[in-house]
Protein backbone atom coordinates (compact mmCIF):
# COMPACT_ATOMS: atom_id res chain seq x y z
CA UNK A 1 0.00 0.00 0.00
CA UNK A 2 1.30 3.26 -0.58
CA UNK A 3 2.32 5.50 1.73
CA UNK A 4 0.18 9.03 2.51
CA UNK A 5 1.27 12.26 1.51
CA UNK A 6 3.64 13.85 4.11
CA UNK A 7 2.02 16.38 6.59
CA UNK A 8 4.25 18.55 8.34
CA UNK A 9 3.29 21.29 11.66
CA UNK A 10 5.72 23.48 13.42
CA UNK A 11 4.98 25.12 16.40
CA UNK A 12 6.82 28.00 17.89
CA UNK A 13 9.29 28.00 21.17
CA UNK A 14 10.96 31.40 22.50
CA UNK A 15 13.31 32.29 24.17
CA UNK A 16 11.51 34.34 26.52
CA UNK A 17 7.78 33.03 27.54
CA UNK A 18 4.35 35.59 27.82
CA UNK A 19 2.06 33.42 29.04
CA UNK A 20 -1.52 33.72 27.98
CA UNK A 21 -2.81 31.56 30.60
CA UNK A 22 -3.34 32.49 34.20
CA UNK A 23 -1.04 30.59 36.72
CA UNK A 24 -1.81 27.09 37.61
CA UNK A 25 -5.26 27.32 34.89
CA UNK A 26 -5.26 24.10 33.41
CA UNK A 27 -7.32 24.38 30.06
CA UNK A 28 -6.76 21.57 27.93
CA UNK A 29 -4.10 19.32 26.77
CA UNK A 30 -4.08 18.26 23.47
CA UNK A 31 -4.04 15.22 21.19
CA UNK A 32 -2.24 14.44 17.95
CA UNK A 33 -4.30 13.01 15.93
CA UNK A 34 -5.21 12.14 12.15
CA UNK A 35 -7.56 15.16 11.60
CA UNK A 36 -6.35 17.53 8.64
CA UNK A 37 -5.99 19.89 12.09
CA UNK A 38 -3.09 18.04 13.60
CA UNK A 39 -4.90 17.85 16.59
CA UNK A 40 -7.80 17.18 19.22
CA UNK A 41 -7.82 19.41 22.00
CA UNK A 42 -9.87 18.47 25.42
CA UNK A 43 -11.09 15.18 26.80
CA UNK A 44 -13.57 13.15 24.61
CA UNK A 45 -16.01 12.87 23.14
CA UNK A 46 -13.95 15.37 20.29
CA UNK A 47 -16.35 16.88 17.26
CA UNK A 48 -15.30 14.79 14.41
CA UNK A 49 -15.87 11.22 15.00
CA UNK A 50 -13.73 10.26 11.93
CA UNK A 51 -10.31 11.83 13.44
CA UNK A 52 -8.31 9.80 15.23
CA UNK A 53 -5.65 10.49 18.62
CA UNK A 54 -2.42 9.38 18.04
CA UNK A 55 -1.27 6.36 20.29
CA UNK A 56 1.20 3.20 20.07
CA UNK A 57 -1.23 0.57 20.46
CA UNK A 58 0.72 -2.05 22.43
CA UNK A 59 2.13 -1.34 25.81
CA UNK A 60 5.70 -1.42 25.46
CA UNK A 61 7.76 0.55 22.62
CA UNK A 62 11.41 0.79 22.30
CA UNK A 63 13.48 3.83 21.71
CA UNK A 64 17.10 4.05 20.77
CA UNK A 65 20.48 6.93 20.96
CA UNK A 66 22.57 6.76 17.96
CA UNK A 67 25.94 5.79 19.07
CA UNK A 68 27.89 9.01 18.34
CA UNK A 69 25.89 11.15 20.47
CA UNK A 70 27.20 14.07 20.78
CA UNK A 71 30.01 16.69 21.33
CA UNK A 72 28.14 17.99 23.87
CA UNK A 73 26.60 15.23 25.38
CA UNK A 74 28.12 11.51 25.48
CA UNK A 75 26.52 8.82 24.61
CA UNK A 76 26.02 7.53 27.91
CA UNK A 77 25.23 11.42 29.65
CA UNK A 78 22.00 10.92 26.42
CA UNK A 79 21.25 7.51 27.39
CA UNK A 80 20.45 8.33 30.64
CA UNK A 81 18.69 11.38 29.98
CA UNK A 82 16.28 10.17 27.63
CA UNK A 83 15.44 7.04 30.06
CA UNK A 84 14.73 9.94 33.04
CA UNK A 85 12.59 11.46 29.97
CA UNK A 86 10.25 8.85 29.48
CA UNK A 87 10.10 7.77 32.91
CA UNK A 88 8.30 10.90 33.65
CA UNK A 89 5.56 10.22 31.53
CA UNK A 90 5.18 6.55 33.02
CA UNK A 91 5.14 7.63 37.03
CA UNK A 92 2.66 9.40 37.49
CA UNK A 93 -0.69 7.52 39.02
CA UNK A 94 -4.09 7.97 36.64
CA UNK A 95 -6.95 8.59 38.87
CA UNK A 96 -9.14 6.89 35.97
CA UNK A 97 -12.02 3.89 36.82
CA UNK A 98 -8.72 1.27 37.46
CA UNK A 99 -6.26 3.44 39.37
CA UNK A 100 -2.54 3.31 38.46
CA UNK A 101 0.28 4.63 35.84
CA UNK A 102 -0.62 4.84 32.25
CA UNK A 103 -0.24 1.87 30.30
CA UNK A 104 2.79 2.35 28.54
CA UNK A 105 6.04 1.69 28.67
CA UNK A 106 9.69 2.99 26.87
CA UNK A 107 12.89 0.57 26.69
CA UNK A 108 16.22 0.93 25.70
CA UNK A 109 16.96 -1.04 22.73
CA UNK A 110 20.71 -0.11 23.16
CA UNK A 111 22.53 1.98 20.55
CA UNK A 112 22.10 2.34 16.44
CA UNK A 113 24.30 2.98 13.88
CA UNK A 114 21.61 4.88 11.71
CA UNK A 115 21.77 8.39 12.07
CA UNK A 116 18.50 9.00 9.69
CA UNK A 117 14.78 9.73 10.34
CA UNK A 118 13.10 6.73 8.27
CA UNK A 119 9.87 4.28 8.36
CA UNK A 120 10.98 1.27 6.46
CA UNK A 121 7.84 -1.02 5.00
CA UNK A 122 10.28 -3.39 3.96
CA UNK A 123 13.03 -3.33 6.48
CA UNK A 124 13.83 -3.40 9.73
CA UNK A 125 12.99 0.10 11.87
CA UNK A 126 14.50 1.75 15.17
CA UNK A 127 12.62 4.28 16.75
CA UNK A 128 16.13 6.65 17.61
CA UNK A 129 17.17 9.74 19.43
CA UNK A 130 20.23 11.44 17.43
CA UNK A 131 21.71 14.93 18.01
CA UNK A 132 22.52 17.04 14.68
CA UNK A 133 26.08 18.61 15.48
CA UNK A 134 27.36 19.54 12.11
CA UNK A 135 24.20 20.88 10.71
CA UNK A 136 20.79 21.49 11.17
CA UNK A 137 18.90 20.97 7.37
CA UNK A 138 15.16 21.54 8.19
CA UNK A 139 13.32 24.22 6.78
CA UNK A 140 12.87 26.72 9.69
CA UNK A 141 16.59 26.52 9.83
CA UNK A 142 18.72 26.95 13.08
CA UNK A 143 15.50 28.61 14.83
CA UNK A 144 14.50 24.84 15.88
CA UNK A 145 15.20 23.44 18.74
CA UNK A 146 14.34 19.90 18.24
CA UNK A 147 12.13 18.13 16.23
CA UNK A 148 10.03 14.73 16.57
CA UNK A 149 8.94 12.82 13.28
CA UNK A 150 6.22 10.29 14.23
CA UNK A 151 4.90 8.21 11.78
CA UNK A 152 1.31 6.53 12.21
CA UNK A 153 -1.89 4.77 10.09
CA UNK A 154 -4.35 7.45 9.11
CA UNK A 155 -7.14 4.68 8.94
CA UNK A 156 -6.91 3.95 13.17
CA UNK A 157 -4.05 6.31 14.07
CA UNK A 158 -1.93 4.24 15.74
CA UNK A 159 1.37 4.63 15.88
CA UNK A 160 4.13 2.89 13.75
CA UNK A 161 7.47 4.79 14.39
CA UNK A 162 8.83 8.08 16.36
CA UNK A 163 12.24 9.87 15.84
CA UNK A 164 13.79 12.93 17.97
CA UNK A 165 16.58 15.02 16.70
CA UNK A 166 18.28 17.38 18.62
CA UNK A 167 19.54 20.53 17.38
CA UNK A 168 23.07 20.84 19.13
CA UNK A 169 24.27 22.68 16.03
CA UNK A 170 22.81 25.71 17.17
CA UNK A 171 22.02 25.97 20.76
CA UNK A 172 24.14 24.94 23.75
CA UNK A 173 22.37 22.90 25.79
CA UNK A 174 22.97 22.37 29.92
CA UNK A 175 22.67 18.81 32.00
CA UNK A 176 23.28 20.56 34.99
CA UNK A 177 20.42 19.70 37.96
CA UNK A 178 21.57 22.60 39.75
CA UNK A 179 18.83 25.30 38.46
CA UNK A 180 20.90 28.04 39.43
CA UNK A 181 23.47 27.17 36.97
CA UNK A 182 20.79 25.51 33.54
CA UNK A 183 20.61 27.38 30.40
CA UNK A 184 19.18 25.54 27.81
CA UNK A 185 18.19 22.43 29.48
CA UNK A 186 18.18 19.30 27.68
CA UNK A 187 16.19 17.40 29.84
CA UNK A 188 13.06 19.83 30.13
CA UNK A 189 13.31 19.66 26.17
CA UNK A 190 13.86 16.11 26.18
CA UNK A 191 10.44 15.40 28.41
CA UNK A 192 8.85 17.60 26.12
CA UNK A 193 10.04 15.35 22.63
CA UNK A 194 9.06 12.21 24.56
CA UNK A 195 5.49 13.87 24.94
CA UNK A 196 5.11 13.99 21.06
CA UNK A 197 6.68 10.54 20.75
CA UNK A 198 3.88 8.98 22.88
CA UNK A 199 1.29 11.34 20.50
CA UNK A 200 0.56 14.36 23.06
CA UNK A 201 0.13 17.39 21.12
CA UNK A 202 1.50 21.39 22.15
CA UNK A 203 -0.77 22.04 25.31
CA UNK A 204 -2.88 25.16 26.13
CA UNK A 205 -1.72 25.33 29.75
CA UNK A 206 1.33 27.43 29.86
CA UNK A 207 2.41 25.59 33.06
CA UNK A 208 2.44 22.43 31.37
CA UNK A 209 5.41 20.57 30.16
CA UNK A 210 3.73 20.31 26.56
CA UNK A 211 3.46 24.12 26.53
CA UNK A 212 4.95 25.28 23.58
CA UNK A 213 7.41 27.77 24.21
CA UNK A 214 10.62 26.95 26.51
CA UNK A 215 11.90 29.87 28.52
CA UNK A 216 15.80 29.76 28.89
CA UNK A 217 17.05 28.83 32.30
CA UNK A 218 13.98 26.33 33.31
CA UNK A 219 13.64 22.91 34.26
CA UNK A 220 9.50 23.32 34.82
CA UNK A 221 9.19 21.18 31.87
CA UNK A 222 11.12 18.07 33.32
CA UNK A 223 7.68 17.44 35.45
CA UNK A 224 4.57 16.72 34.20
CA UNK A 225 1.73 19.47 35.00
CA UNK A 226 -2.03 17.82 35.72
CA UNK A 227 -2.75 18.70 31.91
CA UNK A 228 -0.01 16.56 30.93
CA UNK A 229 -0.61 13.80 33.08
CA UNK A 230 -4.26 13.98 32.17
CA UNK A 231 -3.16 13.50 28.26
CA UNK A 232 -1.00 10.93 29.35
CA UNK A 233 -3.54 9.02 31.61
CA UNK A 234 -6.35 9.32 28.42
CA UNK A 235 -3.78 8.27 25.65
CA UNK A 236 -3.02 5.33 27.72
CA UNK A 237 -5.64 4.11 30.85
CA UNK A 238 -4.18 1.89 32.96
CA UNK A 239 -5.57 -1.71 32.45
CA UNK A 240 -5.65 -2.98 36.63
CA UNK A 241 -2.64 -4.78 35.34
CA UNK A 242 1.30 -3.63 36.11
CA UNK A 243 2.95 -4.48 32.39
CA UNK A 244 5.07 -7.49 32.76
CA UNK A 245 8.02 -5.18 31.45
CA UNK A 246 10.28 -9.04 30.97
CA UNK A 247 8.15 -10.01 28.45
CA UNK A 248 6.31 -7.66 26.58
CA UNK A 249 7.32 -6.72 22.77
CA UNK A 250 8.99 -3.85 22.12
CA UNK A 251 10.42 -4.93 18.71
CA UNK A 252 9.42 -1.91 15.75
CA UNK A 253 6.99 -2.88 13.14
CA UNK A 254 8.83 -4.83 10.59
CA UNK A 255 11.46 -5.71 12.98
CA UNK A 256 14.23 -3.92 14.49
CA UNK A 257 17.78 -2.84 12.96
CA UNK A 258 20.65 -0.84 14.46
CA UNK A 259 21.26 0.16 10.57
CA UNK A 260 19.63 2.57 8.35
CA UNK A 261 17.38 0.63 5.79
CA UNK A 262 20.22 1.06 2.82
CA UNK A 263 22.83 -0.77 5.09
CA UNK A 264 20.31 -3.93 6.13
CA UNK A 265 21.36 -7.28 4.77
CA UNK A 266 17.68 -9.10 4.46
CA UNK A 267 17.98 -12.02 7.18
CA UNK A 268 21.16 -10.66 8.54
CA UNK A 269 20.24 -7.05 10.42
CA UNK A 270 16.40 -6.82 10.67
CA UNK A 271 14.90 -8.94 13.86
CA UNK A 272 10.77 -9.60 13.42
CA UNK A 273 8.46 -9.66 16.22
CA UNK A 274 7.14 -12.94 17.16
CA UNK A 275 4.59 -13.99 14.99
CA UNK A 276 4.71 -11.05 12.54
CA UNK A 277 4.42 -11.69 9.13
CA UNK A 278 5.99 -8.66 7.73
CA UNK A 279 2.92 -7.30 5.61
CA UNK A 280 2.33 -3.54 5.43
CA UNK A 281 -0.64 -2.27 7.50
CA UNK A 282 -2.80 0.07 6.78
CA UNK A 283 -2.11 3.52 5.05
CA UNK A 284 0.67 5.54 6.44
CA UNK A 285 1.52 9.56 6.47
CA UNK A 286 4.51 11.12 8.56
CA UNK A 287 4.12 13.61 11.00
CA UNK A 288 6.17 15.85 12.29
CA UNK A 289 6.15 18.89 15.27
CA UNK A 290 8.56 20.80 16.01
CA UNK A 291 10.28 23.03 18.23
CA UNK A 292 10.87 26.38 16.98
CA UNK A 293 13.44 28.72 19.01
CA UNK A 294 12.54 32.82 17.75
CA UNK A 295 15.95 33.82 19.63
CA UNK A 296 15.25 36.61 22.45
CA UNK A 297 11.93 38.19 20.78
CA UNK A 298 8.43 37.94 23.23
CA UNK A 299 5.92 35.80 22.18
CA UNK A 300 2.36 35.95 22.93
CA UNK A 301 -0.08 33.21 22.40
CA UNK A 302 -0.33 29.81 21.21
CA UNK A 303 2.76 29.11 18.08
CA UNK A 304 2.02 29.23 14.60
CA UNK A 305 1.25 26.06 12.74
CA UNK A 306 1.75 25.52 9.28
CA UNK A 307 1.66 22.86 6.99
CA UNK A 308 4.29 22.37 4.47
Amino acid sequence: MRASPRLAFTFALGAALAMSAVAGEALAYCRASTCAEGQLCGPPPWDDPACKPLAWMRPCVSVSVQVDASEEVSFAQAEALVERSFRAWEEPVCETVLPGPPNIHVMNAGPVQCDRVEYNQTAGNTNVVVFRDAAWTHPDGPHNIALTTVTFSTRTGEIFDADIEVNTAGFPFTLTDDPETVQMDLLSVMTHEAGHFLGIAHAEDANATMWPTYTSGSILPRTLAADDIAAICEAYPPTGEPIDKERCNPIPRHGFSPECAAKQTEGDCSVSAPGEDGTRGAAEVIACVALVFVGARRIRGRGARRGR
